[in-house]
């Protein structure tokens, strides 16, 4: 769905280094990135709201706990204000 309604597309096998990305490129990421957390309301007054991710994969992954831990470590990882 936030893939055609921004026209995000995956990166080929050639463009691996973040030179290899056009400015039309990342916009359309960060456009798509804005609408996913929109549709899954992952975001409350322009923060994440990290209740919402952990209760998101922890209701619609449960029956894969490894990839729902594996989620959640990486959404702490990028998104956490505290230092690593």
């Amino acid at each position: 769905m936030c893939a055609k309604q921004t026209n995000f597309k995956l990166l080929t096998r050639n463009e691996e280094a973040i030179e290899d990305l056009t400015v039309d490129q990342v916009m359309s990421g960060s456009c798509w990135a804005d609408c996913v957390f929109e549709h899954y309301k992952f975001m409350v007054n322009g923060s994440l709201d990290m209740e919402a991710v952990r209760s998101h994969y922890r209701t619609f992954h449960k029956q894969d706990p490894e990839y729902e831990t594996e989620m959640l470590i990486a959404f702490e990882r990028c998104h956490s204000k505290r230092k690593h």
